[in-house]
């Protein structure tokens, strides 16, 4: 089976910050665009974090984030694996996209 890499620390990040940078005029204008934009890249994002902790280990996820040598002893002694990495950042993601979702009814229809 092949690794999934860390798609956010590639040059897939440049992108995602234009992107980012896009959704968040859009939505200061409140456009529905971007309301729609901002629920398509949470949600993205969302299925790349999981996907990347179920396919990686925790050794392989610390090994690709290059934290310096006393952040990763430190980090080594945890005892996590990936899929615990879903639980830290999914709850607040899952919460994110329902705070979106809810947010529809402020922005311009087309």
């Amino acid at each position: 089976m092949t690794k999934v890499h860390l798609n956010f620390l590639t040059n897939e990040s440049e992108r995602i910050k234009r992107l980012t940078i896009i959704i968040i005029w859009g939505t200061i204008k409140q456009k529905i665009w971007a309301w729609w934009g901002s629920i398509s890249l949470i949600t993205a994002l969302m299925i790349s974090l999981v996907i990347t902790c179920l396919n990686n280990t925790y050794s392989d996820i610390l090994t690709i984030l290059r934290f310096p040598s006393r952040e990763m002893v430190a980090f080594q002694g945890l005892p996590l694996q990936g899929y615990h990495f879903i639980f830290f950042f999914g709850i607040p993601l899952s919460a994110t996209i329902y705070l979106i979702y809810k947010s529809k009814r402020f922005f311009d229809s087309p």
